[in-house]
C-alpha cells in the first residue's frame, strides 16, 4: 500500500450521488475500453450495492463500486483519474470498501481483473487479495481472460492486511461455492 501522501490528507471519500455521474463517466472512458453506461452507474446506486466517490480539490478523483451479496462483497468497478494514479486513491477506496464488508460481517471480498493488468493485480494483492481462478473470455473489448481474486475477511485484522493466507488454511469444500464453480462468475449478457 502507498504511504500516506499530502494528497490523501485532502481526499474526501463519500457515497456516490447521481450528480457525480458526469465526472465519473469521463474517468470511466479514460480507464476502460468497454466503459459502463450512465444507466449502469445509476443502477449502482441501488440498495444491493455500495458506491463511493473520492474527491480531491472538489473534483471527482476516483470511484469504487461493489455489490453486496450474501456473505460476499464483489468489487465490480474501481478507477482513478489518469492524472492522479499511483497516489494512494485506489488504496483508500479499497480500504473503505473492505471496511463496509467488515461492518456487514461479510466473509469474503472478490473481484475480477484483466490478466494483462499487472499493476491492478499487484494493488489488490497488497490489500490481501489472492488469485483463485481464471475466468476465460470474461472481458469482451478487447477479448481477454480475467483473474478472479478473493480476500478472506474472517481472519482480517481490520487494517487491509491479511490474517492468514488462503493457502495457509484448510478450506471447507462442502458448500455450493466450491462444488459449483459456475456460481463464482455471474455475468449479465
Amino acid at each position: 500500500m502507498n504511504p500516506k501522501t499530502p494528497l490523501l490528507d485532502e481526499l474526501d471519500i463519500a457515497p456516490m450521488a447521481p450528480a457525480d455521474i458526469e465526472e465519473i463517466l469521463a474517468i470511466e472512458h479514460q480507464a476502460f475500453s468497454n466503459p459502463w453506461t450512465r444507466r449502469a452507474f445509476l443502477g449502482a446506486l441501488g440498495p444491493d450495492s455500495y458506491a463511493l466517490v473520492a474527491r480531491y480539490e472538489g473534483q471527482v478523483a476516483g470511484y469504487g463500486i461493489a455489490w453486496i451479496r450474501p456473505r460476499e462483497l464483489h468489487i465490480v468497478n474501481l478507477a482513478v483519474h489518469k492524472d492522479l494514479r499511483r497516489k494512494g486513491i485506489a488504496s483508500a477506496l479499497i480500504q473503505r470498501l473492505l471496511r463496509v464488508a467488515r461492518q456487514k460481517s461479510l466473509q469474503r471480498a472478490v473481484l475480477e481483473v484483466r490478466i494483462s493488468n499487472a499493476p491492478a493485480a499487484a494493488l489488490y494483492e497488497s490489500h490481501g487479495f489472492e488469485r483463485i481462478a481464471l475466468d476465460r473470455g470474461y472481458y469482451l473489448n478487447p477479448p481477454e481472460d480475467a483473474v478472479v481474486m478473493m480476500k478472506d475477511l474472517r481472519d482480517d485484522n481490520g487494517k487491509g492486511e491479511p490474517g492468514r493466507k488462503l493457502s495457509d488454511r484448510r478450506i471447507s469444500r462442502s458448500g455450493p461455492f466450491w462444488h459449483r464453480p459456475w456460481l463464482w462468475f455471474r455475468r449479465l449478457r
